[in-house]
């Protein structure tokens, strides 16, 4: 499974590269805690955008995408904006980024 993972907004409004996690590239505990929470999530059914009514300003908008099996799916959200389950695999895909570990830049 691919997993990418772009920023933009916060103070300033920057928008960051994607970042990729390849999950084949991590231990295999981890990766599959990853895909739990892509199918706790339902991430392929969800819509491509799930943003808040009212805009936060210097709030973080979240483009994740996920690449599994033949199948490609984006979703465009905020944090405030997520669902619980989506809040939850974006934390996880976050501190799967911050240790590097099968990272890249996009």
């Amino acid at each position: 499974m691919i997993i990418k993972l772009g920023r933009a907004g916060g103070f300033g409004g920057i928008r960051r590269p994607p970042r990729v996690l390849d999950t084949s590239q991590i231990e295999p505990n981890r990766a599959g805690a990853l895909r739990r929470h892509v199918e706790a999530a339902r991430f392929f059914e969800l819509p491509p955008e799930i943003l808040p009514a009212q805009p936060m300003p210097d709030s973080f908008q979240y483009d994740l995408t996920i690449e599994d099996g033949g199948r490609s799916h984006t979703v465009t959200t905020t944090q405030d904006a997520a669902p619980t389950a989506l809040q939850a695999l974006l934390h996880a895909t976050r501190e799967e980024l911050q240790k590097g570990e099968g990272s890249q830049p996009a």
